[in-house]
Order: C-alpha cells, then structure tokens, then sequence
C-alpha cells in the first residue's frame, strides 16, 4: 500500500526531472506514460494483499506490469530514441521480460529464509509458489489460513515446506519468459546493446 501511495510521489517528481533533461517533448511524454502505467500497477496489485485465491495466470500478470514495468522503463531511458519506435519497444519487451524472470527469482530464494517467509505471509505479500501450493497440498494451505489465531512457528515451517516444494513450477514461468528473451534477442542486429543483454540472460539462466 505505501509502494502505491509512493508511486504518486514519485510521478511528480520524474515529470520534474524530465523537464530538466535534454529529451524531445515526444519522448517525455512517452516515459511519462509508461510511468503512469507503472503506477497504476502498483495500484491494482492492493486488492491482491491478503488475497489467497487469486489464479496463477493473474498473479504472473501481476508481476510482469510491476517488475517487468519498471525493468522496460529503465531500458526506455537507457536507449537513443533514434533507434526508431518498433526496435525501442523491443528492447523494453526484453527488459521487462528479464526484470520479471529476475523477480521470480528471488522470491524463490527468498524462499530460505524463514524470517523473510513469515513477514511476507503475514503481510498479505503471498509468494507466487503458495498459489502452486494451494493446489498441490490444498489442505495444509486451508488449514494454516483457516486458523482463528496467529498460527505457530511449526504451521509456518510447514506451510513454507510446501512453497519450497511448489518452487520449480515457479522456476519455469521465469524460464517460459527467458525463452521469449531469447527469440527476441535473436532478431537483433549485433550492436544494439545485444552482446549485454545476451550476457545478462546468460546469468539469469545460470542462476535457475
């Protein structure tokens, strides 16, 4: 809730900014609105706190607007706009795709952490492996959100276990869009920022 309070902030602020840079005014208003798109993410991922049974296809869509949003406006400002429209849009594909594989990522190693696992479940920030999990162990999940107090240290281990379990299936969404990466690589000329974003894919994969 405070990322999205924040985000209204923070779109003052970077139309400010971008008054002072040296960009035509096409071009700022295009970042502008890729921006506010991005701030709208945020505002429709509030209804998704606390929410258990959102489907997986949803929560995927979900994290590539917010993640994968911002990775594509960071290559939009790192790009020459001489590259022409179709070739920038590319490019900002490839970003946010790479920003949303690298998203899954760590929330699966975040996964390790106990302390972590609590304050994300407790806070309503449900990792995308518990939605495998509701479907794989439906009971056990029901069974820990169904309690009429806080539950133990042990519900919480176990209901972590069971995320750990659901996590490859996390691992092969992010896998899914680094295959997408690399046929969109593929049709790049070499230059364009190609050898670093085939290095950058490289190190994502490696890390799966």
């Amino acid at each position: 809730r405070a990322n999205a309070y924040a985000s209204q902030y923070l779109l003052t602020q970077y139309t400010a900014t971008l008054s002072q840079v040296d960009f035509t005014p096409q071009l700022v208003q295009e970042l502008t609105i890729h921006l506010e798109d991005l701030i709208l993410a945020q505002i429709n991922h509030l209804p998704l706190n606390f929410h258990q049974r959102i489907s997986i296809s949803n929560a995927l869509s979900d994290r590539k607007y917010r993640a994968g949003g911002l990775g594509a406006l960071t290559v939009r400002h790192a790009l020459n706009a001489s590259l022409g429209a179709d070739m920038v849009d590319l490019l900002a594909q490839v970003g946010g795709n790479l920003a949303t594989a690298h998203s899954l990522r760590q929330e699966v190693v975040q996964l390790a952490d106990p302390a972590v696992f609590t304050s994300l479940i407790r806070t309503g920030n449900y990792p995308l492996a518990l939605l495998f999990a509701r479907t794989s162990q439906p009971q056990l999940v029901s069974d820990f959100f169904q309690q009429a107090h806080l539950p133990s240290q042990t519900a919480f281990e176990q209901l972590r276990s069971a995320c750990q379990k659901s996590s490859y299936q996390v691992g092969g969404l992010a896998k899914d869009l680094l295959k997408q990466v690399h046929y969109d690589l593929a049709t790049l000329p070499n230059g364009l920022h190609k050898a670093a974003l085939t290095n950058l894919l490289a190190a994502e994969e490696a890390a799966w």
